[in-house]
């Protein structure tokens, strides 16, 4: 195939052509081109015509070409800084790290900023890996302000149209959840530098799973149980329909009772779930129905939840445990639990004297977060929860 230099000499060479041959009267001393010359000149344009047109084809892909280039070389430059800032820090957590290195941390007050792609890495691992977190609504901002969820709470009736008639209204309104940005933060942890330089040590995954798991159970608690709602995440337990045991241990009669609480369109499979502890699964186990077949199926395939009556169980140690007083089963529709987190999870790495006279680096985990449950007094319950 022709390439834009070959293409536009052969341009320039036609273009010379139709030129001599719209001359070539006046060179004859006459005014009027022939017929066959006409026909020549009109054969060149056609051809001209066409080069151009490849040629616009051909610089279009060499510009599409060139934008490519450079977006990958953009891409490839920001996967190679980000690989050098990991690098860095991890090199920095061993004891390893170069002047180079060092001086591509950002530093402030003693303290060492985590790379952004480990930090992304601890957040996914909260969103997707910790008890009852990833079945709430759970949405992420890149700012910090208001965030308003609408809901309508109340009912209406479908009422036949009557001419002259004047039709009155529900009960039924839009609210209004709305979420703020409120932050958090878990107490610094020591961590041993010895662990942490070991060559074996897989610094990276020891600091991923260390404040998933703390980040994920502490923001599970707040919206379970310890949540005040007083400028603070509203705790969800408070906030459910009580269903009362029947006795001090859960029986079959209890779990009827919980699940028949929660209406349609809040009840049904694929939409409502259980939330229990273990300790209450345990008690669950041992429960059959009337004809002897066992309520709740432990499951055998890795990811798949177990069931009670055909219905997912989330496993969360938040939850009390079964005793007077506790709401120790929840059933329902736990995407009415509405939470926001605002910008990710933020790490920072502390050098202080305070630790590095016991040997060790202070690690501390900031997140800005708020969530509260929609649940409205008169509405149809998403929620019913058992208390003992």
């Amino acid at each position: 195939m022709a390439n834009i230099k070959e293409l536009t000499e052969k341009r320039a060479a036609i273009n010379e052509e139709m030129t001599a041959l719209a001359h070539a009267p006046e060179k004859r001393g006459e005014v009027n081109m022939t017929t066959e010359e006409l026909d020549a000149f009109e054969e060149k344009r056609a051809e001209r015509d066409k080069i151009d047109r490849q040629l616009k084809a051909l610089e279009a892909i060499e510009e599409e070409d060139k934008r490519s280039a450079m977006s990958n070389h953009k891409q490839l430059m920001a996967e190679e800084q980000s690989a050098f800032e990991c690098r860095a820090f991890l090199n920095y957590m061993r004891g390893t790290a170069t002047p180079e290195e060092r001086a591509a941390l950002t530093i402030e007050n003693s303290g060492v900023l985590v790379p952004t792609d480990i930090e992304r890495d601890i957040f996914i691992g909260v969103q997707g890996a910790y008890g009852v977190l990833p079945h709430l609504d759970l949405r992420v901002t890149n700012h910090a302000h208001a965030m308003t969820f609408p809901y309508v709470t109340g009912d209406m009736d479908l009422q036949k149209v009557e001419i002259g008639q004047t039709t009155s209204e529900g009960s039924a309104s839009f609210k209004g959840v709305t979420l703020g940005a409120i932050p958090y933060k878990l107490a610094t942890i020591p961590v041993s530098e010895t662990l942490l330089k070991g060559s074996d040590a897989d610094v990276r995954a020891a600091i991923v799973a260390l404040f998933t798991e703390h980040i994920g159970r502490g923001l599970s608690k707040k919206a379970i149980t310890s949540g005040t709602d007083t400028k603070d995440i509203g705790a969800l337990l408070p906030k459910v329909t009580e269903v009362s045991a029947v006795g001090d241990t859960i029986t079959f009669t209890d779990v009827i009772n919980t699940r028949a609480k929660v209406k349609a369109p809040y009840n049904i499979v694929g939409r409502a779930s259980w939330l229990c502890n273990s300790n209450t699964k345990n008690a669950l186990l041992g429960l059959v129905d009337k004809n002897g077949r066992p309520l709740y199926i432990e499951t055998l395939t890795a990811g798949e939840p177990d069931r009670l009556l055909g219905h997912p169980v989330i496993i969360d140690d938040n939850m009390p445990d079964i005793g007077v007083g506790n709401t120790a089963l929840v059933f329902g529709d736990l995407k009415a639990y509405k939470m926001r987190i605002v910008d990710g999870i933020q790490i920072k790495i502390y050098n202080e004297s305070k630790y590095s006279e016991q040997g060790c680096i202070g690690m501390q985990a900031f997140v800005t977060a708020d969530g509260r449950p929609v649940v409205e007094a008169g509405s149809i319950e998403p929620l019913a929860g058992l208390k003992f």
